[in-house]
């Protein structure tokens, strides 16, 4: 399993990151494509302090598929938003 961490500036960011990170696990599972133990591991996402950045980050797990197709999502998402 790999991860990419997201930074984020704000309570709404991480909340749009987050619904838009379960909506997009929500229909991956819907249509086969993850298991319930993908799933699970999946919706275990941290939120940490970047010290060397002085900011907070999203941390998410998945196959390489998995997350490239959810950074697009994101960047979709954020569009205008930011």
């Amino acid at each position: 399993m790999l991860a990419i961490s997201l930074p984020v500036n704000n309570v709404a960011q991480i909340k749009l990151v987050m619904q838009t990170w379960y909506l997009y696990l929500s229909g991956e599972f819907k249509s086969g494509k993850l298991s319930d133990e993908q799933l699970t591991a999946s919706l275990n996402t941290p939120l940490i302090y970047n010290e060397q950045n002085d900011g907070l980050e999203l941390n998410f797990t998945g196959s390489r598929e998995l997350l490239d197709q959810f950074q697009k999502a994101v960047a979709d998402a954020l569009i205008g938003v930011v």
